[in-house]
């Protein structure tokens, strides 16, 4: 019945993930790295945060009390100076490894390097180049060992800017719903196989990503 199931999983053993994050040189430890596990559910055919810690002042960290089943580690530097990442050094969930606990064992050495975090940013005008144009949507769509898309706006001065971008390949689109522009790729093109790409790297900014709609 549902009462011996509930006890029965209770007193199951439970098991854990553990490691250790460094910087991209293998040996600076992190501390205060966000460490989420992710448990994959079945019923629903979806991914389901359970747990989140932080590593300590050795980069260690250590997720317990997980039950049996297939999991994902997310890890997150919430300053923004690294970039996050899946294990292992995978950019996306959909391609991240999966890590096996069963019989409550205790999986160790889920170990990671983050890298520094690259940036992207521009100022959007319209066709005369000078008069800003406020609150367009920017898309930066990675196309490099990711898939991922981040969405901004941009301020009243037509500036805008993504931080915590991985060292990889981009394309930025520019779009309007409101003020009646037309969509615009990077560089000045109106489809995403003509834009140009945007290589971004680890610690660097990519300034002058502007655009002029019509």
């Amino acid at each position: 019945n549902i009462m011996k199931e509930i006890i029965d999983n209770s007193l199951s053993a439970k098991g854990s993930i553990k490691g250790t994050v460094t910087a991209s040189d293998g040996r600076t430890t992190l501390k205060d790295i966000s460490v989420a596990a992710y448990i994959f559910d079945l019923k629903h055919s979806r991914w389901d945060k359970i747990d989140e810690v932080t590593t300590d002042n050795n980069g260690n960290y250590t997720i317990s009390n997980l039950a049996d089943g297939y999991y994902q580690v997310l890890f997150e530097d919430n300053s923004g100076k690294y970039s996050g990442i899946y294990y292992y050094h995978k950019s996306d969930f959909q391609i991240a490894d999966n890590i096996h606990i069963k019989n409550g064992q205790t999986v160790s050495d889920i170990n990671v390097s983050l890298f520094l975090s690259g940036s992207i940013k521009g100022k959007v005008t319209e066709s005369d180049g000078t008069t800003p144009c406020g609150y367009i949507n920017v898309e930066c769509r990675g196309i490099d060992k990711s898939y991922n898309t981040y969405r901004r706006a941009t301020d009243e001065h037509g500036n805008y800017k993504f931080n915590t971008l991985s060292q990889g390949k981009y394309r930025i689109e520019f779009t309007d719903m409101l003020q009646g522009y037309a969509p615009l790729f990077y560089n000045n093109q109106t489809d995403k196989e003509s834009a140009d790409i945007i290589e971004v790297t680890a610690g660097d900014t990519v300034s002058g990503i502007d655009a002029s709609l019509v």
